[in-house]
């Protein structure tokens, strides 16, 4: 069990892959890259998926469901999850590689 405001390990691992899973699904083969970022406020989110040749690009419910999954399961944890950003890029053999950065709400300083 994970401790209040953290999503177990397997669990985010699990929701990383089914995100990446259908991100790589909607890109075109001339595509090197592509970046979905991720907006979360108390009520809802927001998503924005591009790529190096498609500027915006509307992914089927699937992956919506997917991320809403993964707010889900940080809102469960009250993770404070505010964005996420997943990376994704080509190497030269035409395997891919995902790099994901998050930001939280910072903890209040002492005495607010």
């Amino acid at each position: 069990m994970s401790p209040v405001g953290a999503v177990d390990v397997h669990e985010q691992r699990d929701l990383d892959k089914a995100i990446g899973k259908l991100v790589l699904r909607e890109m075109y083969e001339e595509d090197a890259w592509a970046e979905l970022t991720i907006k979360v406020d108390q009520t809802q989110h927001y998503f924005m998926l591009r790529a190096d040749t498609q500027p915006g690009i509307d992914p089927d419910v699937e992956l919506h469901e997917a991320i809403a999954q993964m707010v889900g399961a940080h809102r469960r944890a009250r993770s404070d999850l505010t964005t996420a950003i997943y990376r994704y890029e080509k190497n030269p053999d035409g395997e891919w590689t995902m790099a994901g950065r998050f930001s939280y709400t910072p903890d209040p300083s002492p005495g607010e």
